[in-house]
């Protein structure tokens, strides 16, 4: 269950007093964030994909634990430290020769073989951190995160429960369907809604 708050409280905590919202429709379901928050996520992709190696990626991940204005929400930079599991997979997975098996090395030498390797964020035809199913992890599930902070009074009148499914798909307790009274709310409340931004759409596009 999500931990709603009201749209006048919502204006401080997820507007940060900007009152803009960021939106588009797909496949029927509306996507939005508050633009503080677009803004913040579309900073930290453009500058993951900028990574070369994966200790630029690393350090980007703890600047972005250490800033008190990063986004709550999107975009999903991993930690190394708490990707072992997978960094050990991958290490596998490139080995040509089949010989390697779990349990070889240490977390300190998985870390240190991977630190240095390259890192692309957009790489499909090796392991990668940061892609499942040939998609891009950051910002998947749009209507997760449009309903993590849509506020208690958005929900109750235009929110209608997530009924879809999927294997990879993942439920948001609502999806917003209804494009203009789902602008007009936020209207009548003080908030602009700025609708297909070229910036937000450059967001999605880290998916």
């Amino acid at each position: 269950m999500v931990k709603r708050v009201t749209l006048q409280d919502a204006k401080e905590f997820w507007f940060h007093g900007d009152l803009t919202l960021y939106l588009t429709q797909i496949d029927g379901d509306i996507c939005a964030l508050p633009k503080v928050e677009a803004e913040g996520a579309l900073k930290y992709c453009e500058l993951l994909e900028k990574c070369k190696t994966y200790k630029e990626a690393q350090s980007l991940y703890e600047k972005f634990s250490a800033d008190p204005d990063r986004p709550r929400l999107i975009p999903r930079l991993l930690d190394l430290h708490n990707e072992l599991e997978e960094l050990e997979q991958m290490w596998i997975d490139k080995d040509a020769t089949g010989i390697r098996d779990y349990g070889e090395l240490s977390d300190e030498e998985l870390l240190n073989y991977w630190l240095p390797k390259a890192f692309d964020l957009w790489q499909r035809d090796e392991p990668n951190l940061y892609m499942a199913e040939e998609t891009l992890t950051l910002v998947r599930d749009f209507q997760v995160w449009t309903d993590e902070w849509m506020p208690i009074e958005v929900a109750q009148s235009l929110g209608v429960p997530d009924e879809r499914y999927g294997v990879d798909y993942v439920k948001a307790e609502f999806l917003y369907r209804n494009l203009t009274k789902f602008v007009e709310v936020f209207r009548k409340a003080g908030i602009e809604s700025k609708v297909d931004k070229p910036s937000f759409l450059k967001l999605l596009k880290y998916v």
